[in-house]
């Protein structure tokens, strides 16, 4: 499975997420031996914004349906301070094929994800990691980006996505 290959990689927490109607949902959930407290286990439904997973899909989704869904359900809205932010924040997940929240949904708590691309090149899934900022935060670049950014790849790949190849 690819978050027990992850956490066995980085040993943080690895999870894996897929879109639904209702937001990004959590698929699989595997606790590394270091595990955060927090309220999120197979089956959450993960806000768009303030988490990795979240962002990681909400970058590649057409402007109307991210902003019906900030709409339609309020665990995906945004509050007025945060919505300039909120464009730079997309665009460097969009750049960079990766997102990084810093305390998003629990202070002390970093986590980071990549998107995973289907056939048409539309973000089916997300990959991520989350860990004690004190753990995760300095081997975001070094470590954690280039799993991801394989993962991501290989994962598109057998979803179908030719520009994972490139």
């Amino acid at each position: 499975m690819v978050c027990t290959a992850s956490r066995e990689a980085t040993g943080e927490t690895a999870i894996l997420a897929i879109w639904t109607e209702n937001g990004p949902i959590v698929v699989q959930f595997d606790e590394s031996t270091r595990p955060v407290y927090m309220n999120v286990k197979v089956g959450s439904v993960l806000p768009l914004i303030c988490t990795a997973v979240g962002y990681a899909f909400a970058a590649f989704m057409p402007q109307v349906r991210l902003t019906e869904m900030m709409q339609r359900y309020p665990i995906h809205r945004v509050a007025k301070s945060q919505r300039a932010a909120l464009g730079e924040t997309l665009a460097a997940v969009r750049r960079d094929h990766c997102a990084f929240v810093h305390g998003g949904l629990v202070a002390g708590v970093t986590a980071a994800a990549a998107p995973v691309f289907n056939h048409n090149g539309s973000v089916a899934a997300a990959i991520g990691l989350i860990g004690r900022q004190e753990d995760l935060e300095d081997r975001i670049k070094s470590e954690v980006m280039p799993l991801l950014a394989g993962l991501s790849r290989d994962l598109s790949s057998q979803l179908g996505d030719v520009s994972a190849a490139l």
